[in-house]
């Protein structure tokens, strides 16, 4: 078998780095190239820290899933048999989730429109907070 080498070990995923609060977030431990090893994480807050819950993939390789209750400042840490991962602790900001009843969409466009011509639609989210925009003509 191989050494362990908590240098090997991998951290994928957007829930390693940024996360919303009350969204579950998700990212991957990848231990394949590290040897056999145990996984453990910890997810520090200045008020409290975390629960995250590991999941075993196979191969070495773990999901991890956690759900910020509030926004702010978190470190991540991920240890490979007690090893602590290089590079952690990883800072994961967690920002307040969006009030989609906030978002303002205005125009023309939304009454109708031609075939082949321009339609204007105005989406106003400034009030809505932090999210992505996503818009589909049917």
């Amino acid at each position: 078998p191989l050494p362990v080498d908590a240098s090997k070990v991998l951290l994928n995923g957007q829930g390693a780095v940024v996360a919303r609060a009350t969204v579950e977030a998700e990212f991957l431990i990848d231990g394949k190239k590290a040897g056999p090893g145990v996984p453990r994480v910890e997810l520090k807050g200045v008020r409290s820290p975390l629960p995250v819950e590991l999941t075993d993939i196979k191969y070495n390789r773990h999901r991890c899933t956690y759900t910020p209750p509030f926004p702010g400042g978190f470190l991540l840490y991920v240890y490979w048999s007690d090893m602590l991962v290089p590079g952690c602790p990883h800072k994961i900001t967690v920002t307040a989730k969006g009030d989609v009843s906030k978002v303002k969409v205005t125009g023309e466009g939304l009454r109708g429109g031609i075939a082949g011509h321009e339609l204007k639609v105005f989406v106003d989210t400034k009030e809505a907070g932090p999210g992505e925009v996503t818009a589909t003509c049917a």
